[in-house]
Order: structure tokens, then C-alpha cells, then sequence
């Protein structure tokens, strides 16, 4: 029968770690295989494996390897790959751990501290590594730092629960972002940073990249005030087109938000401040 074929992308080491667990367990198969690595840096590699048949295919406009070979040739081939991709792995990803910037909490109540050796653990399956452009400041981070919010963090930790950014890398799983696409994310901590682990359900896609700071600024400002607003009168108080709705503390994030969804609405809405 035909060698069963396989497609694995290139988003990052953990999809080359699972390649290669497959070649272990796939003890009587044949692989062919389309490898998205640099032909001309990784022929020898992949040749030299012991492989039954090893045919590279040098295409400019795909840059691929196509490999056909036994389970024990694709196990060193695997090996091979997973080396090459980590060449191509973003810098911050390369040592299986991030080190990045970050505006930490080391004490409650004090005044942050900017640190440039703060460590993050790389993306693992379902999460996504963002590179930071803009972050949001709401009160939920103001009490966090204060040791007031209902979800009580303990120092040294990185604030922020919003951030717009660019996808760097994505785990096992995600597909819905790629490497490159423009974001906002809901880290729950971790914001005010350059580079956050986002899970990838709290993660979505920008219709289009943001032209210019401000723009990027205001991406990053949507998803807490307008979910929130968005959640106390459509979940919780049910809105409804119509009614007339009471907004205090308007002039705030969320209360700016919540005057222009009840308007969005159909509702009547009374702004009080």
C-alpha cells in the first residue's frame, strides 16, 4: 500500500516534538512526508538518515522537502526537523522560554518596577505568544496592584487583562490565529509586557492591522470595558429594545461603553455621573 501521507506545519517546536512521537509509535509505517524547512540547509541532514528513498523537492514558491522513508529513517529525519525549526523559531522562543520586558508588581501597593529579564514559559497546546503593542488600564488592574481585587495575586506578577499585538507563535491546536495576524487579547494578567502567553479562547483576530498607534491603542481599550458593559445589560439586566436604561458613572470606560450599546439597542438611555 501506499506510504500514508502527513502534513505538519511549522508554527513552532512542540509540532516537531509531535512529529517525532509519531515516528516513535508508527513502528511499521511508512512515512511521506511535505516538511516546510530550508531545502538547501537541510538536504544533507535528511538524506544521510538511513532513509529507504529520500527525495528532496527544492520548490522556491513552496519551500518544502518532500521526504518518503521507513519509521526508522523518519525518526532521525524528525530529529533533523526538529533542530532546523528551531533556527527558524523566533528568538524569544528559542530557548524553549521567553524573556521579555515587563512593568511588574513586586509589592503591593508600591509603585511598578520595569524589569527586562522577566521569564514566561513558551505557548503550550490552545495558547498563544503575542507580542504586546498596546495594553489597557482599567480599575480591575488598580486594585490588583493594591491587593483589593476579589482575585488576590501575590507579588512579583505582571498587571494587564488587555492588550492588542501581533501573533509570534501559536501551540498545538490553535488555528484560528496564525503567526503575523493582528490581535486582541484577554490575558488576565501579563498585559503590560512585551510579549504575553494568551490562552487561545481569549484571543481574536483583528478584521484588519491596525494603520497607526492610536489605532493600535484603541484595540487593545475594547474587549474589557465593552464586555462588560455588554454583560450587565444584555446577560444580566436583559435589555431590551425600549426601555429606558440608567447608566451612573458614565464618563468612565465601561459607562461610555454601556451608553453607547443601550443606544445600539434601541433604548432610552439616562446618563448620570
Amino acid at each position: 500500500q501506499p506510504p500514508e501521507q502527513h502534513q505538519w506545519p511549522a508554527n513552532g517546536v512542540r509540532d516537531w516534538d509531535s512529529l517525532h512521537t509519531a515516528a516513535v509509535n508508527a513502528r511499521r509505517r511508512d512515512f511521506n512526508l511535505c516538511l516546510p524547512l530550508r531545502p538547501d540547509l537541510h538536504r544533507r541532514a535528511l538524506c544521510g538518515s538511513k532513509a529507504d528513498r529520500c527525495d528532496i523537492d527544492a520548490v522556491d514558491a513552496k519551500r518544502r522537502i518532500d521526504y518518503c522513508g521507513s519509521m526508522l529513517a523518519m525518526r532521525a529525519a524528525a530529529r533533523a526537523a526538529r533542530t532546523a525549526i528551531r533556527a527558524r523559531t523566533p528568538t524569544a522562543l528559542r530557548s524553549r522560554g521567553i524573556t521579555t520586558t515587563a512593568a511588574v508588581c513586586t509589592e503591593l501597593g508600591a509603585p511598578l518596577t520595569v524589569r527586562d529579564d522577566w521569564t514566561l514559559a513558551e505557548p503550550g497546546p490552545g495558547e498563544v505568544l503575542v507580542a504586546t503593542r498596546a495594553a489597557g488600564l482599567n480599575f480591575a488592574e488598580v486594585l490588583q496592584t493594591k491587593g483589593l481585587y476579589q482575585e488576590r495575586l501575590e507579588p512579583p506578577f505582571v498587571p494587564g487583562n488587555e492588550c492588542s499585538g501581533v501573533v509570534e507563535a501559536v501551540g498545538a491546536g490553535v488555528a484560528h490565529v496564525k503567526a503575523g495576524d493582528a490581535v486582541i487579547a484577554l490575558p488576565r494578567g501579563g498585559a503590560w509586557a512585551r510579549h504575553c502567553v494568551v490562552s487561545g479562547a481569549a484571543v481574536a483576530p483583528l478584521p484588519k492591522p491596525p494603520a497607526s498607534e492610536a489605532e493600535w491603542r484603541q484595540a487593545a481599550s475594547l474587549a474589557v470595558a465593552y464586555g462588560t458593559a455588554d454583560m450587565a445589560l444584555r446577560r444580566r439586566a436583559r435589555m431590551s429594545e425600549g426601555e429606558t436604561v440608567l447608566i451612573t458613572a458614565a464618563a468612565g470606560g465601561v459607562g461610555l461603553a454601556a451608553v453607547e450599546l443601550a443606544a445600539q439597542a434601541g433604548c432610552r438611555g439616562l446618563a448620570g455621573t
